[in-house]
């Protein structure tokens, strides 16, 4: 692919986030309708392949294995997340959620 075509269809990926569909962008960009289809199918596929696993469900359980001491990595791969980031922002909430719990019932037994 040439720098020029990687340009547009970046271009094409931002217009897709928008809202647009293949048939505007392939006019905005002009670019053949059915390369920009193929395009927008790409996108898509990808994106919903990210959010793969983001369930409150899913979320839970992670926060459950996290107070078990268990690593993102781990949960990550026990829970067949498509994202290893996604389980270790969620350790990374955990982790502030236990600080902030810990300090109320510090604060508390005073």
């Amino acid at each position: 692919m040439t720098k020029e075509a990687a340009l547009k269809r970046q271009k094409a990926e931002r217009l897709f986030e928008e809202g647009f569909g293949p048939l505007k962008v392939s006019r905005e960009l002009e670019v053949n309708f059915y390369i920009v289809r193929d395009w927008k199918t790409a996108w898509k596929n990808k994106v919903e392949k990210r959010n793969q696993g983001n369930t409150p469900l899913n979320r839970t359980i992670a926060s459950s294995l996290f107070s078990f001491g268990y690593g993102y990595r781990t949960v990550g791969k026990m829970l067949n997340l498509s994202s290893i980031w996604l389980s270790r922002d969620w350790a990374r909430q955990h982790r502030k959620l236990s600080i902030v719990q810990a300090r109320k019932n510090k604060r508390s037994k005073k």
